[in-house]
């Protein structure tokens, strides 16, 4: 890395705006595993004790105390632990001020230090150990004057660690040979492989990089490569209803026979009887692959389905730092969950009454039940819950549209601006993985979607509705919460004043639009994503209720495909920005000097509606009620 690099890295730390959004330690045992997952935001990490292999987007490094790696956001992370290891992470968020220079904007485009991937063993530890250690220490009190602190460490944290790097110069490290023999494996262990194609794809010698690796790692290549084979067989056999045909297949041999063979060797039975029995002994309840998954159809797949986080995530998972709470807490969510069930099965023995035991109370209570039918099966639900959470962001407000108002809520449903006033009191639960906050809550029914991937564990906790996602539009929606609820005819009355509404603004909205075309449009600059008819970010009226037209590109890939999103890039930005143009606040902010953006009609006609990511993602009654009035009025604004 040459002067000049650092010295544009230094320059834009100097400029940036920075939001530290968590510090967290985690301590892993040997041999433990950090499954997959997708950093929402950039972070820091720091170790502190033992070593790891870390993969960060398919690089692998063998990390040891007081290593610094730094990843973007969006980059897959994976851990492995080596032997005990401990280590920090730092959460953050870097953006230029509004109005930066060209030539800023140019070299974040082309050197942000922000989305790099590198790993840096500092000459001078300790003073950045400190600034760490203290940073933790301050988080975990909470207060608004420890997290100002915070930040003003976090400024000398990445003050100390480039001068270091600048001091140090071309010290930052590239993957050793051994790392990127492990990243190798990692991305093509379902390929044929052996010694000789390995040491030629990678240009070493066979005898130089057989020799070199088992020095580094205690084991040759292939021992590796067979090791990461028998795993991934492993949890396919667990997690799947794949053959031993299939999975043999798909984890590199075409032969069954040798298959079992090796693997037999590798785990001293046969691949039956290692389901066999496994399943049989198994009764951990919160298996982190089982909530995860697995696919033998596509082995690359992301096991959540955000899209550079900003504008991708709706109804796909939390948009949050789920992973990253650490084994800890979902121990903790398995024991709490475990006692509740328990306590509850002891004290309805020897019980005559004919009420339903609602899991997750603190003591017995006899309630009026009845069966209901959701997406997840026949649920025994309460004629009348008291104590409702609704695991799902954007279905808070169908409870609050019939005057529920639940018990607990997400932090990002608490965000909405548009439930101000109605959810005072209402306690959050942090998001779908926090499964013991969920329990202290003591719900008596939970709402939930047929795609959340905790949903077998929160099953445990109280009766559960799943919703199928996707299968009815708000009004149907809005009708199904009134019947489980009882609260039909409040659904109807929110229905009937709803196309009050839209005939009353309808006609004048399409005077003023005609035939010109309408874009919806968030992300980032390098990820441009635009809405259609279903997908928040006032879609439903603008597509769905007014009948307006988007750009084709957007019609066909977002709306015509029942897709309800569709990635463009910038370059084509003319094509369907459109005659009136409603945009994130952020992804305005970020283009707003691009010299493409501003040779656009649309801007120079005025008719650019940046709009609140934080509200508009919602597309629930309630928050459709309030962009409606802000829709209308915005579109009137440009006679």
């Amino acid at each position: 890395m040459d002067n000049e690099v650092i010295h544009n890295y230094i320059v834009l730390w100097d400029h940036a705006t920075i939001k530290v959004l968590d510090v967290r330690y985690f301590i892993m045992d040997d041999g433990e595993k950090l499954p997959t997952y997708r950093l929402p935001t950039s972070a820091f990490l720091f170790a502190m004790n033992g070593s790891a292999n870390i993969t960060l987007d398919g690089n692998v490094q063998i990390v040891k105390p007081f290593h610094v790696m730094h990843g973007g956001k969006g980059m897959h992370i994976e851990i492995t632990a080596n032997n005990h290891f401990e280590y920090y992470i730092i959460f953050y968020k870097a953006r230029l001020p509004l109005y930066s220079s060209k030539k800023l904007m140019q070299l974040l485009e082309y050197n942000s230090p922000f989305q790099i991937h590198y790993g840096f063993t500092p000459k001078y530890p300790l003073t950045l150990f400190e600034n760490v250690n203290l940073m933790y220490t301050e988080w975990q009190k909470g207060g608004v004057l420890e997290r100002l602190h915070v930040k003003s460490i976090f400024y000398r944290f990445v003050y100390e660690l480039q001068h270091q790097v600048y001091e140090q110069n071309n010290k930052i490290e590239k993957s050793d040979l051994s790392s990127q023999v492990m990243g190798y494996v990692q991305q093509k262990y379902n390929q044929p492989i052996t010694l000789e194609s390995l040491s030629q794809d990678l240009n070493y010698s066979a005898q130089y990089l057989s020799r070199t690796f088992k020095h580094q790692t205690g084991q040759s290549p292939i021992a590796y490569l067979i090791k990461v084979r028998m795993e991934k067989a492993q949890k396919l056999l667990l997690y799947t209803n794949a053959t031993v045909q299939e999975i043999a297949e798909h984890v590199g041999y075409s032969d069954q026979f040798y298959f079992n063979r090796t693997f037999k060797k590798y785990t001293s039975v046969t691949p039956g009887n290692f389901k066999k029995h496994t399943l049989e002994k198994q009764k951990v309840l919160d298996s982190p692959y089982h909530r995860y998954g697995f696919s033998i159809v596509n082995k690359n797949s992301n096991h959540y389905s955000l899209i550079d986080g900003d504008n991708h995530y709706q109804y796909g998972g939390e948009e949050d730092l789920l992973m990253f709470k650490g084994r800890k807490a979902s121990l903790l969510a398995t024991l709490l969950l475990c006692f509740t069930l328990l306590f509850s099965g002891c004290s309805n023995e020897g019980s005559t009454n004919t009420g339903a035991v609602i899991q997750g109370q603190s003591e017995t209570t006899n309630i009026e039940t009845y069966t209901y039918k959701g997406a997840n099966g026949e649920v025994e639900i309460p004629k009348n819950p008291q104590r409702i959470i609704v695991v799902a962001n954007n279905h808070v407000g169908y409870l609050l549209a019939l005057g529920i108002t639940p018990v607990g809520m997400s932090d990002r449903a608490l965000s909405n601006p548009f439930f101000e006033g109605k959810i005072d009191g209402v306690e959050s639960y942090g998001d779908s993985s926090s499964l013991e906050k969920i329990v202290d809550l003591k719900p008596d029914l939970i709402f939930t979607l047929d795609n959340m991937e905790n949903l077998d564990n929160i099953e445990k906790i109280a009766p559960t509705i799943a919703i199928k996602y996707g299968d009815k539009d708000y009004r149907e929606q809005l009708l199904e919460y009134g019947e489980i609820l009882g609260k039909e005819k409040k659904a109807q009355e929110w229905i009937a004043n709803w196309d009050e509404k839209i005939a009353k603004y309808k006609p004048s909205i399409q005077g003023i639009v005609s035939d010109q075309k309408v874009s919806i449009l968030g992300g980032t600059a390098k990820s441009i994503g635009a809405f259609g008819d279903f997908y928040g970010r006032g879609g439903e009226i603008i597509y769905k209720e007014f009948n307006l037209k988007a750009p084709d590109i957007i019609q066909q890939g977002a709306i015509d495909s029942k897709e309800g999103y569709y990635s463009l890039s910038l370059e084509k930005l003319p094509e369907y920005a459109g005659d009136y143009l409603f945009i994130s606040e952020n992804l305005e902010q970020e283009i707003k000097e691009n010299v493409l953006y501003q040779s656009l009609l649309v801007v120079k006609n005025n008719r650019v509606f940046p709009i609140d990511e934080d509200a508009y993602y919602f597309n629930d009654p309630i928050s459709l009620e309030q962009q409606l009035e802000e829709v209308v009025n915005l579109f009137k604004s440009t006679q």
